[in-house]
């Protein structure tokens, strides 16, 4: 079974720009509320760049944790666009030294979804590279690969076609897509045997691509 490797984090201070744009926005009145919220967004972000491989469920959890801090600081600061505050999101390919550096928070959130999408993948191979793989296994399996598709599926429709003119290529990975779509059939038409009624194959079309369902 194929899993993917995840991009590689590159060092980035967000901090120094964002307190420039938070004394702007709150001139006159007290940051320190605000400052602290920021910290914790740097302090997240040098989190997850600190994971190379899926060890757990929790490493999933720190990246979604993250992305929702980004929707957070995009709804707030100008970070895309011709007027983006001058912050270099950077990140690396999964193996080489060559990186990536682009002044948009699009950029940022595309290499976040990657990421998780690439945990799940990693975490299908888990759960099925055992020696006897039962039933759960295999449906822990599945739907690892499941919310794989859904976040792949979200950055090809949500995110790399808009980072193309940035010279940005697509990070959608078809041949998991495949396999997911190969094990939905196999779970769909076991349900179907399994059961009178017909059962609803898992969709790997995203629930709500803006903001991934937490798991």
């Amino acid at each position: 079974m194929q899993t993917i490797p995840l991009k590689r984090g590159v060092n980035v201070d967000l901090l120094t720009e964002l307190k420039k744009l938070l004394k702007k926005n709150l001139e006159g009145k007290d940051i320190k509320p605000s400052l602290s919220s920021l910290e914790k967004v740097q302090s997240q972000r040098d989190k997850i760049i600190r994971i190379t491989e899926y060890q757990g469920p929790n490493d999933i959890t720190d990246y979604k944790c993250y992305f929702s801090y980004l929707n957070q600081i995009e709804a707030a600061f100008p970070l895309s666009g011709t007027k983006a505050a001058p912050i270099n999101w950077s990140w690396a390919v999964c193996y080489g030294k060559s990186k990536t550096v682009i002044r948009s928070i699009l950029y940022e959130k595309a290499c976040v979804l990657f990421n998780i999408g690439a945990l799940y993948t990693q975490a299908a191979f888990l759960a099925i590279n055992v020696q006897e793989p039962d039933i759960i296994a295999c449906e822990v399996c599945i739907d690892a690969l499941s919310f794989a598709a859904l976040y792949f599926h979200t950055l090809d429709v949500q995110y790399a076609m808009h980072l193309a003119s940035l010279g940005v290529s697509k990070d959608l990975t078809s041949p998991v897509l495949k396999t997911v779509r190969f094990l939905e059939f196999l779970k769909s038409s076991s349900n179907r045997s399994a059961s009178p009624r017909p059962s609803t194959p898992i969709s790997s079309k995203p629930r709500s691509p803006s903001s991934p369902t937490r798991r």
